[in-house]
């Protein structure tokens, strides 16, 4: 499939830069794994500052001094932070995590300053995210005793025709309680396509556009891959990254055919586990096959 049209990429940047503009926020934009190169000289043209990407390894597209920041929208796997370290860049970076190893990770991977931590808060049954409230809080605590982080806020998703209303709610409630146990919420991150965006934005300090694009990759299905699971929001499901998939694509694990794909959210997929996949562990491998 072909990538957007530059004129469609520019409408949605445009769309995404006047919503924060009516509501006095910051926009930031999305890069696609596929493509984004073509997005971020589009969003550049726009005067467009402050930008997302799944991965670290595609921190090196910035080398331009004027970007106020980027931020790494999951969270990574050892070799993503193992890359970012020897990375070495003077843009701020935001590092986007659901659970306490993951800010161990970051304290301990070197990069080359100190990491900023948004929480990423929930936003469906089976995506990735911590709790909202009072998990969320208990995180957020944790992250402060830890030494060489910096706590700086929280994200939410709002994923096209679900309930913003209630994810709006809840993330009131937890911006509520944060501030209640004195802990920074500087930065308060709402992602969503430009569709999607709810009406009433507060406390959100941020709008983060993902952009509705066609972009695809195509993948050998005759060679395998390998996930590695990023995140165990809960003992029913876990989510993983995928080698070399960035998009949708049907696949399935051999060696643990009772696990199941229950969604996609860009370059990474949550799956059900049960069954030995039940003791998956942050930083875990499954093999992967690609069904033709």
């Amino acid at each position: 499939m072909k990538p957007p049209a530059p004129t469609a990429t520019a409408k949605s940047i445009a769309s995404a830069l006047s919503i924060a503009d009516a509501h006095a926020l910051k926009c930031r934009i999305q890069l696609p794994r596929v493509s984004g190169n073509a997005v971020y000289r589009q969003a550049r043209r726009q005067s467009v500052t402050n930008f997302g990407v799944d991965s670290s390894v595609q921190l090196t597209g910035f080398s331009d001094d004027s970007i106020n920041s980027v931020m790494v929208a999951r969270p990574q796997t050892l070799d993503e932070l193992q890359y970012a370290a020897n990375l070495h860049t003077s843009i701020p970076l935001l590092w986007v995590i659901d659970h306490y190893v993951h800010a161990e990770q970051l304290a301990a991977a070197a990069v080359s300053t100190v990491p900023d931590i948004l929480i990423q808060l929930q936003y469906s049954d089976y995506g990735f995210g911590v709790r909202p409230g009072t998990d969320a809080v208990q995180l957020a605590q944790g992250i402060q005793r830890l030494s060489g982080v910096r706590m700086k806020g929280f994200a939410v998703h709002v994923p096209f025709n679900d309930d913003s209303d209630a994810l709006m709610r809840a993330a009131r409630s937890t911006y509520d309680r944060l501030q209640s146990h004195g802990i920074p919420c500087d930065i308060v991150s709402l992602s969503a396509a430009t569709e999607a965006f709810p009406a009433r934005l507060e406390p959100i300090t941020e709008i983060h556009a993902a952009l509705t694009t066609t972009d695809s990759q195509l993948v050998d299905s005759s060679q395998p891959s390998t996930a590695t699971v990023v995140s165990r929001p809960s003992l029913e499901h876990a989510v993983v990254v995928i080698a070399g998939i960035h998009s949708e694509h049907p696949i399935r694990f051999p060696d643990h055919p009772q696990c199941q794909v229950l969604e996609w959210h860009r370059d990474c997929c949550s799956v059900r586990t049960t069954g030995s996949t039940a003791r998956l562990n942050i930083g875990d491998q499954l093999n992967v096959t690609v069904e033709s």
